[in-house]
């Protein structure tokens, strides 16, 4: 699991005296809390022990004798979706977006239209001044003098 520090946007800390984790939910901290017990679910094949159930789940996943998700350039297989898609993503770099004007590698088709904007010349006027924005927060926080 994911270890998130507390900071000023956590509204929920560990119950835990000497972990200092926070979160944004009860459900996160709660969820949270099973890392600090012993851990008491094992799997009948291997006799890994999980703390939580869906963890054992996940798990069980690698026992099946079928490996469903297929890599399409290379054609590896894995057992679980997001195995598959961190192999995309390192081995084929199959989730980046690049920029046909600088070095640019996007996340996200959506990330890459934003980061377009850079390359454009500003389109948003203050309704006072003469001044030209690339996005509507910057006009925001533009004070007229």
């Amino acid at each position: 699991m994911k270890r998130h520090v507390e900071n000023a946007h956590s509204m929920y800390t560990c119950r835990n005296a000497h972990c200092v984790a926070g979160f944004k939910t009860a459900k996160g901290r709660d969820m949270h809390a099973a890392v600090h017990i012993k851990k008491s679910r094992c799997c009948s094949q291997c006799n890994e022990v999980f703390s939580h159930k869906y963890a054992l789940e996940r798990h069980m996943v690698c026992h099946a004798k079928v490996r469903k998700h297929r890599c399409l350039h290379c054609g590896r297989k894995y057992f679980r979706p997001q195995d598959l898609k961190e192999h995309l993503r390192t081995a084929h770099n199959a989730f980046t977006f690049p920029c046909d004007q600088c070095p640019y590698m996007g996340q996200s088709n959506r990330a890459l239209k934003q980061h377009a904007r850079v390359h454009e010349a500003p389109k948003l006027k203050c309704d006072n001044c003469d001044r030209s924005f690339r996005w509507r927060s910057q006009r925001a926080l533009h004070v007229c003098k």
